[in-house]
């Protein structure tokens, strides 16, 4: 299986809302999401956009996303890289696959910060 991330384009919108939507769906609260194409399309690629997003394709298929966006701390006078939501479909996890990532946006020294999400399974 060929594994790629690329950048997200104003055409992947329904994709970014269908990919946010099934998280939505795993972490039990699919009535919350208040996105549509049309907010996705203007919040992420529209003229005032301060976030990012990535498109996973497993064999030319969306597999997965991500957005991102530039934080700043004042303490260290530097830049630093916020990832809201890093989302895999079932379909594709567990795969071992783990390659095919980008060069991480922070590595111009910029500071970036993980904190996952930990669930509760039923």
């Amino acid at each position: 299986m060929a594994i790629s991330i690329r950048d997200a384009v104003p055409g992947d919108a329904a994709t970014i809302l269908r990919f946010i939507t099934e998280l939505a769906t795993y972490e039990k609260a699919p009535h919350e999401v208040e996105a549509t194409v049309e907010r996705v399309h203007e919040s992420l690629f529209g003229a005032d956009a301060v976030a990012r997003a990535v498109i996973c394709e497993a064999d030319g298929k969306p597999a997965g996303f991500a957005i991102w966006f530039y934080s700043y701390s004042t303490w260290q006078a530097r830049k630093g890289l916020y990832l809201e939501d890093l989302y895999v479909s079932p379909e594709f996890r567990g795969l071992g696959r783990r390659q095919g990532a980008p060069e991480a946006p922070g590595a111009d020294g910029s500071r970036g910060r993980l904190r996952p999400l930990r669930m509760e399974r039923a």
